[in-house]
Formats: structure tokens, sequence, C-alpha cells
């Protein structure tokens, strides 16, 4: 997973450093535990979602997510993770994007533009609490930081 997500940053790291900024809209009875945004630089995307506050989600275990949902950009999209596949364009309850992994990384292409070309795309979904699990399948560094990406800025665990 780790390596993936690196190769990821690699191959895109003008949108990570460079890309526009616009926060996304989560809707749903646990919205407010889920920041969302899209990262976008000439024909890249990227959209990151990010839970957070989230005790109250696993008090009992498992999170429960209840019918949140992200409005996915429109396009085809493959979990890198997984390799399954989501049409985008429509709300995606976020408990199915988190059903494998404590993250979701979706790759794939914007709808067709007038010209013929198609973008590429990528969403990355991430869970910045250091209380739950993931904190260490992501290792996080001794400072607290959540180093997978190199956002601006970068996303800080409390």
């Amino acid at each position: 997973m780790t390596r993936k997500l690196l190769a990821l940053r690699r191959s895109h790291p003008e949108l990570l450093i460079e890309g526009d900024y616009q926060p996304l809209d989560v809707t749903g009875r646990s919205s407010e535990h889920l920041c969302a945004f899209m990262r976008s630089r000439a024909e890249e995307r990227l959209v990151i979602a990010v839970p957070r506050l989230v005790y109250r989600l696993y008090r009992d275990g498992a999170a429960d997510w209840g019918i949140t949902s992200l409005a996915l950009p429109a396009g085809s999209w493959r979990d890198v993770l997984t390799g399954g596949r989501l049409d985008g364009g429509v709300e995606v309850p976020v408990s199915r994007l988190l059903a494998d992994f404590p993250i979701a990384v979706l790759s794939g292409e914007s709808d067709a533009r007038a010209d013929g070309e198609t973008g590429s795309a990528l969403t990355v979904v991430a869970e910045s609490c250091t209380s739950h699990p993931l904190s260490a399948a992501l290792s996080l560094q001794r400072n607290g930081y959540f180093p997978v990406l190199h956002l601006s800025p970068p996303l800080r665990c409390r």
C-alpha cells in the first residue's frame, strides 16, 4: 500500500505542490467527520477526503458512516488498492469508499472533452487520526505529520 501511494506522489509532484484547492461537499449524518477537497492542475485532479474527529464514529469498533456520502467527480474510477471500479458524477457512500481499507485511492479519467482528450484524475481518501489503526499502516513520523502525499500544508495529527 505504501509503495503504491509513494509511486502516485512521485508521478504527480506538480499537482501536489502547485495544484489549485477546491473544497468538496460531503453530505449526510456524519458529514462533519469528513474533510474533502480537490487539488487540480492542468488536466490532473486529486481528491482527498480525510476523516476527522472520529472517536464517535469508532466508539463501538467499526466506523458508523450511516448515510454520509462524498460527491465523486464525473468519470470512471479504479480503486488502486483493490482494483474495484466506481462511476463518478454521483454521491458515493463513505462506507463504500472505506469498506476494504481505512483509506481508498481511486484513479481514473475525467469525462471526454470536446476535443476528444481526457484528463487524468486521482482520488485519495485518508484517515488522519493517530488513535485509529491506520496510523500504524501509514507510518506517521515522530513529529506527528501525515507524510503520504506532501500536501500544503501537511495534515497534522493531534
